[in-house]
């Protein structure tokens, strides 16, 4: 089997939350069946209000294309035997935040477009994935020193701020903060 045959292509969409289930459960299909992962970030065009935020992570990975999206000429060409696309098998959607059992039993090549946001799509993989997530690997020289005041704080808070859907409304953060 070719290594092209071996690919599990991931459609990256959303915020950074979304990004990392897509990924993790990419992941794990790569992980089961030995093959190769691309990210496919086009969803996010030219926008400067939406990113591809795993690079933060040092998830640079090479890039793979929509197959829906590639045009029929592509399509086309491939069906002929002109030109390889090794995504144009296998789609899995998962756009609800219902578990499918069948996410299981995928094969490669593949190609993930959803938001897959159960832990039961990469369950037996956590090990791995926390390797790939680890925040100390974003540590700076202010790191342990802010741990250091956040641990001996009596009420310790934070914020997150987020940058999509909730920036434009105040009022969400006037309810956390009366919270």
């Amino acid at each position: 089997m070719s290594v092209e045959s071996r690919l599990v292509g991931v459609k990256l969409q959303g915020g950074l939350g979304n990004q990392l289930f897509q990924f993790a459960a990419g992941l794990s299909i790569a992980e089961r069946l030995h093959a190769g992962i691309r990210l496919d970030g086009s969803a996010y065009g030219r926008d400067p209000e939406r990113r591809m935020a795993l690079g933060e992570f040092g998830l640079m990975l090479p890039p793979c294309r929509d197959p829906r999206t590639a045009g029929r000429l592509r399509r086309l060409g491939a069906r002929l035997g002109l030109m390889s696309d090794p995504f144009l098998s296998a789609t899995i959607v998962g756009d609800t935040p219902k578990f499918d059992a069948a996410f299981h039993g995928a094969a490669t090549p593949c190609y993930l477009d959803g938001f897959f946001q159960s832990w039961r799509y990469f369950e037996g993989h956590e090990v791995s994935i926390r390797a790939k997530f680890d925040p100390a690997r974003l540590s700076t020289p202010g790191t342990v020193p802010m741990e250091d005041r956040i641990r001996s704080a009596a009420n310790p808070v934070a914020v997150h701020v987020r940058r999509g859907d909730y920036a434009r409304s105040a009022e969400h953060y006037r309810e956390a903060l009366a919270l």
